[in-house]
């Protein structure tokens, strides 16, 4: 029912985009004004070891890969950079994607949110980020 009341999608990620480059362009503002700096990325792509250019030339070569990838993207609505680095390992990714979603998204005796702050617990032990 949401999409026949909804206008078009294209629109409305169009109207998105606009207003983050509007808060773009305030950030930069505020940049100069108040003299804060605004940390840049140090490398390209997802890795500083494994260049960006071999990355997208992955996601053309490799038919078992790319299907894995248009699934996980199909499924979180994005690639974070360790699907995309272990898409050059297939079968290592597609057992990483099932665990991942076992644990996170299927049914368990401990509620969603709680897996969630665990793994952010997790994470910050480790030191990831």
């Amino acid at each position: 029912m949401r999409l026949a009341n909804s206008t078009n999608p294209t629109a409305r990620a169009k109207q998105r985009l606009k207003k983050v480059e509007a808060d773009l362009v305030v950030c930069t503002d505020c940049e100069q004004e108040m003299g804060v700096g605004i940390p840049t990325a140090l490398a390209q792509g997802p890795s500083e070891f494994i260049p960006e250019k071999e990355i997208l030339q992955l996601a053309s070569g490799d038919a078992e890969a790319r299907v894995l990838l248009i699934e996980a993207f199909a499924t979180l609505g994005r690639l974070d950079n360790v699907t995309l680095l272990m898409g050059f390992h297939p079968q290592y990714l597609d057992s990483f994607l099932k665990t991942e979603h076992y644990l996170m998204q299927v049914d368990g005796p401990l509620p969603y949110c709680y897996r969630h702050y665990i793994a952010i617990m997790a994470a910050a032990q480790h030191q990831c980020s």
